[in-house]
């Protein structure tokens, strides 16, 4: 037999909307015959996860020349129930898509009175499904160039793609910030995020950060401030992807400016899984209220005194009790563009919040070393030192041999005889030089650890040399603080209960929500 496929999903279909198959089998089917879809699911860098089969029966049709028998399917239903789609409170397997495949089959009898058997066909019919709901009139529009940029994503050698979001334009951040960029990408290994900081408009420096994109069909980048090596004086930065074999850019440049949490009221971030599957996050920075509602289930009997205990069972005893913290949040005034923005807030069933109080800055440990001529030229007149013990446990050290050769500036001391030393040692392996002390009088220059906190924080330094051969001295050694994120808090917003101030002068918006932590049950019921 034949199967005809007249319809199926977009090579990239949201998973929350429909599915449909439309399949036709032959004019004239054998008895018993049905149509049959067998679904799989391909998790990323795993296996291949059998979901199920799927059965229908047909529908003849005698209206050319489409004439046969019409069977209809719809995965939503059995693709969003299944576990391999997660938010942030689902990480079982959870992701933002994957590929789906999906095999055709008959299944017929030779005879009335026979017994049906199942035919798999040839057929294979692939498309990526990502966790996304858009509304019906967004989905009878949606095609996958929504999100994809079919110029380079067809090559093997990298992807080209649309963050996951609806909004694009630069966008407010706060050092608390969880802020993740997600594509959607075609398995290519030839990509990489480029992050570039500046200080207002000077360009302060450039990094970059590996993407791990090997048979995936979506990665997310980790642009939050603690996820990144962000110079001290930045005041905004900006994310894109490009190709790492020539540079070319794989997606538009998205941008971020830092900003701090200057109000009088507490400052929170608020984050919602978008409609694209994505996680959005928006400061709420006005006005905020916190209150908690207790209903209590109880009933009465008479008070019974126990004199052995001084004490009594009460009358009125609780059997059920239930605890809501609700909160009232407001933004500050936004455009008309972030007001349609932020409805996909109010709309998503997976928000959360944090306060940017309770963000820890971390630190980088670090010390100073100061380097003394022995007398008006620059040389090592005996052998020096240079050794710690870093996180309590590593030790670093460095040796320098006395000098043969003299140099009348020190900053030609310092590269041929000092920086040598530090690169070959281990001190190279954890610590930068901060070489801005570094002149042609001076040699004072700052070893800053790699990495923020207290892993890297120094103790047991020695330095230098016995007198009178004392040479190197250390100072201001620093010790390195650990960066703490955040706690987030579940919230459901509360329905009905949102509310979009204007100010009509200069068309902005104010959002207002009130939500509901997750409930406490039966706390120390009597």
């Amino acid at each position: 037999m034949a199967i005809t496929i007249i319809e199926q999903p977009q090579s990239h279909t949201p998973i929350y909307n429909d599915q449909v198959f439309v399949l036709q089998g032959p004019l004239f089917a054998p008895p018993k015959y049905i149509i049959g879809l067998d679904v799989s699911l391909v998790i990323e860098g795993g296996s291949e996860i059998y979901l199920g089969r799927l059965k229908s029966p047909t529908v003849i049709s005698y209206q050319l020349p489409r004439a046969g028998f019409y069977s209809y399917f719809n995965l939503k239903e059995l693709i969003k129930q299944s576990i391999f789609f997660g938010t942030k409170s689902n990480f079982e397997a959870g992701d933002i898509s994957h590929l789906i495949k999906v095999i055709p089959g008959e299944e017929y009898a030779a005879s009335a009175s026979g017994v049906a058997t199942y035919y798999p066909s040839s057929a294979n019919i692939q498309y990526v499904g990502f966790n996304a709901a858009l509304r019906l009139n967004e989905f009878r529009q949606f095609v996958p160039t929504d999100l994809i940029n079919t110029g380079t994503i067809a090559a093997s050698t990298g992807i080209g793609q649309y963050i996951m979001s609806s909004y694009t334009e630069a966008k407010n951040i706060l050092r608390s910030t969880i802020n993740e960029l997600t594509f959607l990408c075609n398995g290519g290994t030839n990509t990489r995020a480029i992050v570039t900081y500046y200080n207002g408009a000077t360009l302060l420096s450039t990094q970059t950060v590996a993407v791990t994109t090997a048979n995936k069909t979506d990665l997310t980048v980790n642009g939050s401030y603690n996820a990144l090596a962000v110079p001290t004086n930045a005041t905004r930065y900006t994310i894109a992807l490009e190709r790492i074999s020539n540079g070319n850019d794989l997606s538009p440049t998205y941008s971020y400016n830092l900003v701090e949490a200057c109000s009088k009221y507490p400052t929170l971030n608020v984050y919602f899984q978008n409609k694209w599957g994505g996680y959005d996050s928006f400061i709420f920075n006005k006005k905020s209220t916190k209150r908690d509602s207790i209903n209590r289930k109880t009933y009465q009997k008479q008070d019974r005194y126990i004199n052995t205990y001084n004490s009594y069972d009460p009358a009125i005893r609780t059997y059920d009790s239930e605890i809501k913290t609700r909160h009232t949040l407001s933004t500050d005034w936004v455009t008309e563009e972030e007001m349609t923005w932020l409805s996909e807030l109010v709309e998503s069933n997976n928000v959360q919040f944090s306060y940017d109080s309770e963000f820890i800055l971390g630190v980088k440990a670090e010390i100073t070393i100061t380097i003394l001529p022995p007398v008006s030229d620059w040389y090592f007149n005996g052998s020096q030192i240079l050794n710690a013990t870093m996180g309590g446990s590593t030790s670093l050290t460095a040796s320098f041999p006395a000098s043969v050769t003299s140099y009348t500036f020190a900053d030609d001391f310092y590269f041929a005889e000092i920086k040598p030393v530090l690169v070959a040692s281990n001190w190279n392996t954890h610590f930068d030089f901060d070489e801005s002390g570094v002149t042609s009088s001076a040699i004072v220059f700052k070893l800053v650890a790699k990495q923020k906190g207290t892993a890297f924080t120094l103790t047991n330094v020695t330095s230098g040399a016995p007198a009178p051969n004392d040479q190197i001295n250390h100072s201001n050694n620093t010790a390195g603080i650990n960066e703490v994120l955040s706690t987030t808090t579940p919230i459901q917003i509360e329905d009905t209960s949102f509310e979009f101030k204007t100010r009509d002068n200069d068309k902005l918006f104010q959002l207002t929500i009130n939500a509901v932590e997750t409930s406490v049950y039966n706390r120390q019921n009597l």
